[in-house]
């Protein structure tokens, strides 16, 4: 098959199941109350978001790109940012995939080795598990009294625990999360 067909096909099917899932997404809805919604929208707040989820997904990619940088590879920002937004819209259609589509379209563009870019994205997960295990042991820590005040107040009212033995479980209870 000539390539520029296999192009076009490629496109008109891409294009085709957006339209497909938008229909299902908007299949029950009235058009006129979305209308109503969009016009009653206070577009400040809609561009700040949308502001602060591009700044987001721009840090990711720097992110993503100093790690190519530290394996010997320098690829463009742009297309590193470019396989991020990717990965977000193939997450979309089939949630989980971005990851892998996300690596395959750096190897395509910049001829990253597919084990490379899967190794970033691992070091990138491990990375992520670890801030967001020191921010649960945050909050943990900053809303202790809250946190020991609901454990007591459950423990009392099942059981006639004394409030020295509910530290006793509560620090077993933290210690099960933990493990």
């Amino acid at each position: 098959m000539n390539k520029q067909l296999i192009n076009v096909l490629k496109y008109a099917g891409g294009i085709g199941l957006g339209a497909l899932l938008l229909y299902f997404a908007f299949k029950g809805a009235s058009l006129e109350t979305i209308g109503e919604q969009l016009k009653n929208a206070n577009l400040s707040w809609v561009l700040l978001s949308i502001g602060i989820g591009l700044f987001s997904h721009y840090v990711r990619a720097l992110r993503w790109r100093m790690q190519f940088k530290a394996s010997g590879y320098n690829p463009p920002l742009s297309n590193v940012f470019s396989s991020t937004m990717f990965m977000y819209l193939t997450n979309l259609a089939l949630p989980r995939a971005g990851e892998n589509a996300r690596c395959t379209a750096l190897m395509r563009s910049d001829k990253i080795p597919i084990a490379t870019s899967i190794g970033t994205v691992i070091v990138e997960r491990i990375f992520d598990v670890m801030v967001l295990f020191l921010l649960v042991l945050l909050a943990f820590g900053l809303e202790s009294a809250t946190i020991y005040g609901y454990i007591n107040e459950a423990l009392a009212s099942f059981s006639g625990i004394s409030s020295g033995s509910t530290i006793l479980v509560a620090g077993g209870g933290i210690l099960l999360v933990l493990g």
